[in-house]
């Protein structure tokens, strides 16, 4: 039994689970939509399209961290 705790702890110490990488270049599409990021050049800013039913909708995009008001990119205070 011991043995079997010390597998299943290892196993889940290695695994992946939890981790979620928010990065450009990623894609996720079915028949239905989806969408696609593009490489990100040296500004940080990438080509983000979504696509539903056959219509689809490209815009750039970059990250914005999360100390800045992406409204005006401002510092918050």
């Amino acid at each position: 039994m011991k043995i079997a705790i010390a597998i299943a702890a290892a196993a889940f110490a290695l695994s992946p689970i939890g981790v979620a990488h928010a990065t450009p270049g990623q894609c996720f599409n079915t028949p239905w939509g989806g969408y696609c990021d593009g490489q990100a050049d040296g500004n940080g800013i990438f080509n983000h399209c979504e696509g539903a039913m056959g219509f689809s909708n490209c815009f750039y995009v970059r990250a914005v961290p999360t100390d800045v008001d992406p409204r005006g990119w401002v510092p918050l205070t």
